[in-house]
């Protein structure tokens, strides 16, 4: 099951979710990997990003098996709405993920279709035109290839050269 957080549920759980959220930045972003500002202002970067959701310019969800027990949550999920001022499109970004436990495959499997399905409903009401993201871990990628439920997405190459290689 996945669900939205509201601001009140993220603030009181902030401690516990900020330090997966730092593991979702460095295993979802190239740009956070090496990064001394994310990890030397990881509480700076973090403030931006709750005031971001309190706000509703991005969004928590959580990820869990069953229907109530969200006490046991398997991944956390981060995105914002992103408006294009070129195209004028808006879409729903699927900024990071990360998982916080292990669950066997078939879990796995169906927590992913019924995110995804969440996902796409919330961008609708929305009035998201798409929904995008971008991963560095190929297990993801291939899972989307897999998935066309929701029917077929576009898949396009992502290439970022660092200035400052460190």
């Amino acid at each position: 099951m996945l669900k939205k957080l509201n601001f009140n549920e993220i603030n009181e759980n902030w401690d516990e979710y900020k330090s997966h959220l730092k593991n979702a930045g460095v295993s979802s972003h190239t740009w956070a990997v090496n990064n001394d500002y994310f990890n030397k202002y990881f509480e700076v970067v973090m403030g931006r990003v709750l005031s971001e959701i309190q706000d509703d310019r991005m969004h928590l969800w959580v990820s869990y098996e069953g229907k109530d027990d969200y006490d046991r949550i398997n991944y956390l999920c981060i995105t914002r709405i992103l408006n294009d001022p070129f195209t004028r499109k808006k879409n729903l970004n699927i900024f990071a993920i990360t998982r916080i436990h292990d669950v066997e495959k078939h879990v796995a499997d169906q927590m992913w279709v019924e995110a995804f399905s969440v996902i796409m409903q919330f961008a609708s009401a929305c009035k998201c035109e798409g929904v995008l993201g971008t991963t560095l871990l190929e297990h993801l990628f291939n899972k989307a290839k897999q998935t066309d439920l929701f029917g077929e997405a576009l898949f396009s190459y992502k290439i970022y050269w660092p200035i400052n290689p460190k």
